[in-house]
């Protein structure tokens, strides 16, 4: 088969490559079936880079059972969703070798491509890891249409989601990271805490990438976002921004924008812990909660030239609001994203909220919980405060701050 029209990566392709080999060298075969055959380098859970040695005996017994114990037949057309470097692609480069099969490779994993390449090669075999299925079940029904064949496919390390499990209950996660963990910011849905100054214990000794993550069997769970954030402006485009600099929108410096939508008094001296930038995938009126699509951002600081510095980068063109924290407005908030299903009671609840939100914001007892509390008197409640909230926005997850995350469980047995 001969290919055209695409770019080449390297200074060579594989035939020429091939062709640099000897046709009479005299390979030998190893000393002990012990003798190493790879060296395989991987970050796996703890994300620190380790080596792992493979011997022949182990790859040939493992390559030929991949074969013999998924009933592989002759000729498989395999796609690799499951890299390589990972336990080196789990024997299945000599599985394919051993198969005569036909390897189909990506190089990112994507489900509009994975399904593409289903349809398009009428792939027969997949490996990959429960983040792997669970983009593919969670993903547009219509990249899914027109595979009319049988697709086996292997999972490790967990069991993938079921279908419409996400809706159901969330995926309880907490990290010690500074960050959201990449990982964790596709699907399944995920809903918890982050703390930076969080440290977990994982075979005896400290973890380097503290995190853990369960799902509670046999329930449902009721997710309610409350960013406590209200609206200050109409909808604003912003006109030029670099990197995590925001230098203007509605036609005004950022500064100036952000001093005309703010009440007279705090105009002076700019309460910019106060103060966020929210997204506006959808007009609202000022004085309205903020829309729960995705985090707000926040403002690290204002600078001389009337630009604000942003812990996040916003794109020319996006569509936004001033928003500010005020503890009336987050109560308000906070009671609006609890009134939900009507009168039905939760068996109990959940809420990872945030120092920033708590009484010292409120200036006396944490109302938030106190609106819980006559939202559903009696209810059991586990709450803890973080850094960070973790929720799910628009078929992946984001960090939240200064935002109430509440899980209210109910049984799924009727």
């Amino acid at each position: 088969m001969e290919l055209s029209g695409g770019e080449a990566l390297g200074e060579k392709d594989y035939e020429a490559f091939l062709n640099e080999g000897e046709p009479d060298f005299a390979w030998q075969l190893p000393d002990s079936e012990w003798d190493a055959i790879a060296l395989n380098y991987t970050s796996g859970t703890t994300g620190n880079p380790k080596g792992v040695v493979y011997h022949h005996r182990g790859a040939y017994l493992n390559a030929a059972s991949n074969i013999i114990s998924w009933g592989m037949a002759p000729h498989s057309v395999y796609l690799w969703t499951l890299p390589m470097f990972h336990c080196n692609g789990w024997c299945f480069p000599w599985t394919l070798a051993a198969n005569a099969g036909t390897s189909i490779c990506l190089r990112k994993v994507d489900p509009a491509l994975i399904f593409g390449l289903i349809k398009e090669h009428k792939v027969s075999h997949m490996c990959g890891a429960p983040i792997v299925y669970g983009m593919m079940i969670n993903a547009p029904a219509a990249l899914k249409e027109g595979i009319e064949h049988q697709v086996n496919g292997l999972i490790a390390g967990a069991a993938p989601p079921a279908a419409g499990s996400d809706e159901q209950q969330p995926l309880l996660s907490f990290s010690g990271n500074t960050t959201l963990p990449h990982a964790w910011q596709a699907a399944p849905a995920r809903a918890g805490l982050l703390d930076s100054e969080a440290a977990s214990w994982a075979h005896g000794r400290l973890a380097a990438s503290p995190g853990a993550e369960l799902r509670l069997g046999g329930l449902r769970a009721r997710l309610c976002l409350s960013p406590g954030l209200r609206i200050l402006s109409l909808p604003l485009t912003i006109n030029e921004a670099t990197g995590y600099e925001l230098r203007q929108l509605g036609g005004l410096t950022a500064l100036d924008s952000l001093r005309r939508n703010l009440p007279p008094e705090l105009r002076a001296d700019l309460p910019l812990h106060q103060i966020a930038i929210a997204r506006a995938p959808q007009a609202a009126e000022p004085g309205a909660q903020v829309p729960r699509q995705a985090p707000a951002v926040s403002i690290l600081s204002a600078n001389g030239d009337g630009s604000l510095t942003l812990a996040e980068p916003l794109p020319v063109g996006e569509h936004v609001h001033w928003a500010l924290r005020q503890p009336l407005s987050a109560e308000q908030d906070m009671r609006q994203s609890l009134a939900v299903d009507g009168e039905i009671r939760p068996d109990f609840a959940l809420m990872f909220s945030c120092l920033g939100r708590g009484p010292l914001f409120y200036g006396s007892e944490d109302r938030d919980l106190l609106a819980f509390r006559e939202r559903f008197p009696g209810v059991p409640l586990i709450g803890a405060y973080g850094s960070g909230q973790i929720a799910p926005v628009d078929g992946g997850n984001r960090l939240f701050q200064n935002t109430v995350v509440t899980l209210l469980y109910e049984s799924a047995h009727v």
